[in-house]
């Protein structure tokens, strides 16, 4: 039997409005299972996880949201997501990184330096020194 999308959302929304996220998460690991390029299933996906504090989960969904919306040229909506997800993981120099390049991508020199100075700072905390030193060189 065919995988059917829009009954499986139609039964994440239900499960949604009767507060059963879990059954919902399985749900939209399903369609994008099936549909690896639905971004907005996806991004509903880390929602849910989020809703659950399951944060690393959130996280990579976000980054994957995040990193096609950037891919596409959509800079303003990945920034949107690596936001976000920056909210969920304020410890993440790698979403500090990816902000900082969208930054300066549009751009926007003061933000992305903001973002990079976090990054290398947050990887230095870290031991990371390979980390710290490839955000400098973006700088």
């Amino acid at each position: 039997m065919a995988f059917d999308k829009n009954k499986s959302i139609s039964r994440a929304q239900k499960y949604i409005q009767s507060g059963k996220i879990d059954q919902a998460i399985n749900e939209y690991l399903q369609i994008v299972k099936n549909d690896p390029k639905d971004v907005a299933s996806l991004q509903k996906l880390a929602g849910l996880y989020a809703k659950k504090q399951a944060f690393d989960e959130a996280v990579q969904c976000y980054q994957k949201v995040g990193e096609s919306f950037r891919k596409s040229g959509f800079y303003q909506k990945s920034l949107a997501v690596y936001k976000i997800a920056l909210q969920h993981q304020p410890e993440n120099p790698g979403l500090m990184q990816a902000l900082g390049e969208l930054y300066q991508t549009l751009g926007l020199k003061a933000e992305a330096l903001l973002n990079f100075r976090g990054a290398v700072q947050t990887y230095m905390d870290q031991d990371n020194y390979p980390g710290a030193l490839q955000v400098l060189e973006m700088m």
